[in-house]
């Protein structure tokens, strides 16, 4: 039996935009029509009793399927549990048709859904859209226009190429019949090649929900009895606590229009194309970590210094566990340059977060990504070779790999004078993330975003639901960057810490 209190709890905490996701979801066992109705989670639950949906499984897997693995608490089970589940035949009840839709909608970014919508304008009721398209909404019309369908996905594809390859991707893995949910979407960087990380394998049995074959003394199990699969608790001495909600703020400053520098004749420049790839790609990550995203773009010199002061030395982190600052920008050997072309060290950008200028984050991790060059210096690629045979299968990865690095110099440019690199304070429980090693350049994508960016994103999407600790990510992240071949060169990038923890970020 639906157990309403509990719903009531989960509806308490889902926003406007997950019961829009919840409501499309549920296209196929409620009419749109009475959907259109809806303004909150309780009355979806009440929608879904009538239907026959009379106890909480389907609910579970609405969440699953939204990535709300929090919330799974509230019924006693696992996102492991459910996933397993989830794969035994019969058990889902969202179709697999549905779920690609919502899959690529939420892999789309603003650009994209804005142009999906400029593309097919004719096609869609301007009162219907109203003043901000959303790509669900838009997915929904066509089907009422029978311009989408299980069978009938020709418009879709066909208007997907014309945006964004990687996207048509998996409409065609839906259509040979490939199935599930990938918890990471497609980055850029992971086109035309072989991605370096395989998918998390699931290994443990778990009863079956809602199956008859899964019994305790001959009588079925239900949800409240599924064996607990508890990861280590973040209370523990040496890890970080990782509770609230949002987990805290995370900043992020988007330096990208360099025209005021410019207007000094000694200040060469570029603007930063692909700068908002990364913008995009960081804020969807972070949010799905659970953090108070704040962009802000094309900072001076003064505004930066002025916002790190604010979000350091004049705000209250009580009642959150951290902070995250990503900063993209050209820089110096340690410092940023801003957009008027004066640098910031960064070694002041941290400073305003020491346990004595910001006493309520005090033991509690800073964490800060940077995307710049760190001198002029060029990485060399040196070619190595396996001391030993390798399989016909990684042999056909290595050419993806190099066929994937021979992009045209007109993409790849440079965010690229001496400061001290001094840039963590004498302080515990900092973190800095740098695009590359002190001395030398980083490089960006002008359509794709930069390297390190990309790469961290996809391993933190991935590694987090992994409930791997942040280091482990971020040699990963080396690990790929530094596999890449840019304009001949090699990127290496660095961390640089004194933590005294694993710092985690649970998304279950």
């Amino acid at each position: 039996m639906m157990d309403l209190r509990v719903l009531h709890e989960v509806d308490e905490d889902l926003g406007s935009d997950e019961i829009s996701a919840l409501k499309f979801l549920c296209l196929d066992v409620i009419p749109k029509k009475k959907l259109e109705s809806i303004e909150d989670g309780k009355d979806l639950f009440l929608r879904l009793k009538d239907k026959g949906f009379d106890d909480n499984l389907f609910v579970v897997e609405l969440l699953y399927t939204i990535q709300r693995f929090d919330l799974l608490k509230h019924f006693n089970v696992t996102r492991e549990q459910v996933s397993n589940q989830l794969l035994i035949p019969g058990n889902a009840k969202i179709s697999a048709f549905r779920k690609m839709l919502y899959e690529l909608a939420e892999e789309m970014t603003t650009d994209e859904v804005k142009r999906f919508y400029f593309l097919l304008s004719d096609c869609f009721s301007k009162q219907k859209m109203g003043e901000q398209p959303t790509m669900l909404n838009m997915l929904a019309e066509m089907e009422t226009k029978e311009l989408l369908g299980e069978d009938n996905l020709t418009c879709l594809e066909e208007t997907c190429k014309r945006i964004n390859e990687t996207l048509v991707k998996k409409v065609k893995k839906y259509k040979v019949g490939g199935q599930g949910s990938p918890t990471v979407g497609t980055y850029p960087f992971d086109v035309g090649r072989g991605s370096y990380l395989s998918s998390p394998t699931i290994t443990s049995a778990v009863p079956m929900m809602g199956s008859q074959q899964s019994t305790q003394n001959g009588q079925p199990l239900q949800s409240q009895q599924w064996s607990s699969m508890r990861v280590a608790s973040n209370t523990e001495q040496d890890i970080y606590r990782m509770e609230s909600r949002p987990r805290g703020f995370c900043v992020i400053i988007n330096n990208k229009d360099f025209s005021q520098a410019r207007k000094d004749p000694s200040k060469t420049l570029k603007d930063r194309k692909g700068s908002d790839v990364d913008a995009e790609y960081l804020s969807k990550v972070f949010k799905k970590l659970y953090f108070d995203v704040i962009q802000l773009n094309d900072l001076t010199a003064k505004q930066i210094s002025d916002t790190m002061a604010k979000f350091g030395t004049r705000t209250n982190h009580g009642g959150k566990d951290c902070f995250v600052c990503c900063i993209l920008s050209h820089g110096l050997k340690g410092a940023i340059e801003a957009t008027d072309g004066q640098q910031v060290a960064i070694q002041e950008i941290t400073s305003y977060f020491t346990s004595r200028k910001c006493p309520s984050l005090a033991g509690k991790p800073k964490v800060f990504f940077i995307q710049a060059c760190q001198g002029q210096k060029f990485q060399m690629s040196i070619p190595i070779q396996a001391d030993g045979p390798t399989s016909e299968e990684e042999e056909e990865q290595e050419e993806e790999k190099e066929e994937a690095a021979q992009q045209p110099e007109s993409d790849m440019e440079i965010d690229a004078s001496t400061v001290p690199m001094d840039v963590i304070p004498d302080d515990s429980d900092f973190l800095l993330g740098m695009a590359t090693v002190e001395d030398y350049l980083s490089y960006r994508s002008v359509s794709r975003g930069s390297f390190y960016i990309q790469a961290l994103c996809k391993n933190l999407e991935l590694g987090c639901e992994r409930n791997e600790d942040i280091l482990s990510i971020l040699t990963r992240v080396n690990r790929e960057v530094s596999r890449e071949t840019l304009l001949n060169g090699r990127q290496m990038p660095e961390p640089r810490y004194t933590l005294t923890k694993k710092l985690l970020f649970p998304v279950a």
